[in-house]
């Protein structure tokens, strides 16, 4: 299924994001405990996808050929499904998948997925990743409105979006209306257009 989906996205970017929560929504059963392989393998799906739909100032790479790097911050499954994608093109850059803690990955990193193993210790972990043009992800539960940028809510069978709009600004990264439309916005109402 996951290869299927990845096939599928790179025929029709347009439609991908839309398309693969459509497919998230029926991959869990109801009152199921998930696989955590095959959560993991999803949850890494998403993630790669999110810089589609990010727009980073030119000033957050050294140059045209610096690659898009994901930070893994503390301790997930989800880790070894993204190191499986390290390599892959992701809008125009080479994805690169580092792991590391807060203070080491801040301007190093673009993206960083904050693990549930964080969760007890999550606002010093957002404080040392300090916004410098990262965004922060993670599936803690409400990981945006504790400062986190984008979360990955589960909603009964599905996952969602949650994003904060301040964080997002405060990062200088500017968030697409497309993500924006599937996402549930914090801090902002938001009509048309991208976010910055």
């Amino acid at each position: 299924m996951f290869a299927a989906l990845s096939s599928l996205f790179r025929r029709l970017p347009s439609l991908a994001l839309a398309m693969l929560f459509l497919c998230v929504s029926f991959a869990f059963p109801a009152q199921a405990q998930p696989d955590v392989s095959r959560e993991a393998k999803l949850l890494a799906a998403i993630v790669v996808k999110l810089p589609r739909y990010i727009d980073w100032p030119e000033e957050a790479f050294t140059d045209a050929d610096s690659p898009l790097r994901v930070c893994l911050i503390g301790r997930s499954s989800v880790f070894e499904a993204l190191e499986d994608m390290n390599g892959r093109s992701v809008g125009g850059r080479m994805l690169e998948v580092v792991s590391g803690s807060g203070q080491a990955v801040q301007g190093v990193c673009h993206l960083a997925y904050v693990a549930r193993s964080e969760e007890s210790e999550l606002q010093r972990v957002l404080a040392d990743l300090n916004r410098g043009y990262l965004v922060t992800v993670s599936d803690i539960s409400t990981f945006a409105e504790r400062g986190g940028v984008i979360e990955l809510a589960r909603k009964e069978r599905r996952f969602g979006f949650r994003i904060n709009l301040a964080s997002a600004r405060s990062s200088g990264v500017t968030i697409s209306a497309q993500l924006l439309q599937l996402a549930e916005v914090l801090g902002l109402r938001v009509s048309g257009g991208s976010a910055p």
